[in-house]
Order: structure tokens, then C-alpha cells, then sequence
């Protein structure tokens, strides 16, 4: 659980009286140790040794300003990505690199690694595949993203793993984020995710189909676009899931 995951971090910072945190100050677990020594924020808030705010945010891009004067861009409209930019560039001035050229540096990047959020188009198809992992803030963090895309969407959800003693609940707790996702059906896959099927059900949800395999799940993708393909409208497809649910097989049968 958190709790379990902080104290196991906690104990990296105690390891040596040299190790410095380089930190989150918008996380509430770890806002508990603003008080210690060696360890610098990042964050919003200028009380952060690195601040940054959100200058504007176009359909493909978002442009931040760190300590209110260098510019970084990244190329996604999902704002939270600022959080790994903003620990990255903290990190590399506490190394005693220059901010401004490190910004400048990030502006270069163009593509985010497969299967974190990863777009391409396939077949007719525009794949949102975001399936190298999942828990339940990332899966929630996720579905804010699509919430931009007009097309008609289907989601393809695999379990969350290594969830602990609260992993049913939080497999029910994530249809109510999937119920309001918009989808035309919600495709399920794994043991626990059955338990998202069930809550969606209770919750009225019927557009809602469990699968055993990347491959039926492709036939049904299939199936179910070719009936739409008088009305040519494009389908988005998203997928998410832990690591060993392995959904990028999804794309294969797809090709």
C-alpha cells in the first residue's frame, strides 16, 4: 500500500547522511518530511526550490515556465508530465548543471517511450496505448486525457497488479472513472478486472465486454468498427493494464 511504499523509500533518504530527495511538494506523503534536511521540492508553489506554472496548452503541446523565466515545452497536452520534467531539471541543477540549458534541453525532446502514452495511428484506428503499467492514479490521470478526443472510444482495461489487501476495491472504485470515460464499450481482461465489469454493471453500465485473451479482444475490435464503418467515423482505442498483462499485443492482432 502507500504507506508500505513511502517507508521503503523513506529508507533510501536514511541510508547515507549524504543522499539528498529531490521531491514532490504537491505530494501529500511526502509533504510530511518538509521539515528534513537534504531534501529539495519541486512543485507549483514558489516555496519549491524549483517552481514551475503552466504558460498555455495547445492541442498537441504544453508550455510551462520554470522559476517564472525558462520555457519548457512538451509535446503531449497532459499536463502531469511536468512532474517528471520539473524532477529531472531539479535534479541536474543540484548536479550543477545550468537550468537554462537543461530547459532548452528538454524543449528537444519530441516522443515519449512506447507504451506511456503513446499515440499512433493503425489501420484506421487512433491507438492511445498506455499499457507499460497501471494503478489506480495513473489509470485515473489517463482518462483526463481523453476526454479532448471527440471520436468514438473504446477502452481495453487489464488488471492492476501488486495492489495489496484493497486490490478489489480498487478495481470497483476504477469503474466509476471508466463509466464516466465516455466509451462506447469498456473491453476487460485479467482475473481482478472482472470485478470492474461487475461494478460497471451495477452501475448500469452495459456496454461492457470481459475477454481471456489479446486476441479475442482484437476480433471484437474488429467486429464491432466494421459495423460503424458506413458512418466513417475514426475510433480511438485505449489501452491500460500492468506490465505482465501484456495489451501491446492488442496492436499485433490489429495489423
Amino acid at each position: 500500500d502507500k504507506e508500505g511504499v513511502f517507508k521503503e523509500k523513506l529508507s533510501l533518504l536514511e541510508a547515507s547522511p549524504d543522499t539528498k530527495g529531490v521531491l514532490n511538494g504537491e505530494d501529500t506523503y511526502l509533504c510530511r518530511l518538509r521539515n528534513r534536511k537534504n531534501i529539495y521540492w519541486f512543485g507549483r508553489n514558489r516555496d519549491n526550490d524549483l517552481y514551475y506554472r503552466l504558460k498555455k496548452r495547445e492541442k498537441a503541446v504544453s508550455h510551462f515556465l520554470i522559476q517564472d523565466k525558462h520555457e519548457v515545452v512538451l509535446p503531449i497536452y497532459r499536463e502531469k508530465f511536468i512532474v517528471n520534467a520539473a524532477a529531472a531539471l531539479l535534479t541536474a541543477s543540484l548536479l550543477g548543471y545550468d537550468l537554462k540549458k537543461m530547459a532548452e534541453k528538454i524543449n528537444d525532446f519530441d516522443r515519449f517511450p512506447s507504451m506511456r502514452m503513446e499515440m499512433q495511428e493503425l489501420n484506421g484506428y487512433l491507438v492511445l496505448n498506455d499499457a507499460y503499467n497501471s494503478n489506480p492514479y495513473s489509470l485515473r490521470e489517463s482518462l483526463k486525457v481523453l476526454k479532448y478526443y471527440k471520436c468514438p472510444k473504446i477502452a481495453i482495461i487489464g488488471d492492476m497488479l501488486e495492489l495489496g489487501r484493497k486490490s478489489v476495491y480498487y478495481h470497483k472504485n476504477a469503474a466509476h472513472s471508466l463509466r464516466s470515460g465516455g466509451f462506447e464499450w469498456v473491453v476487460l481482461t485479467g482475473r481482478n478486472s472482472r470485478h470492474i465489469q461487475e461494478e460497471l454493471k451495477n452501475l448500469g453500465c452495459k456496454n461492457t465486454v470481459f475477454l481471456e485473451s489479446c486476441e479475442k479482444i482484437a476480433g471484437f475490435i474488429k467486429k464491432h468498427s466494421q459495423r460503424r464503418n458506413k458512418l466513417k467515423k475514426r475510433y480511438l482505442l485505449f489501452l491500460k493494464g500492468s506490465r505482465s498483462m501484456g495489451l501491446e499485443k492488442v496492436i499485433d492482432y490489429l495489423k
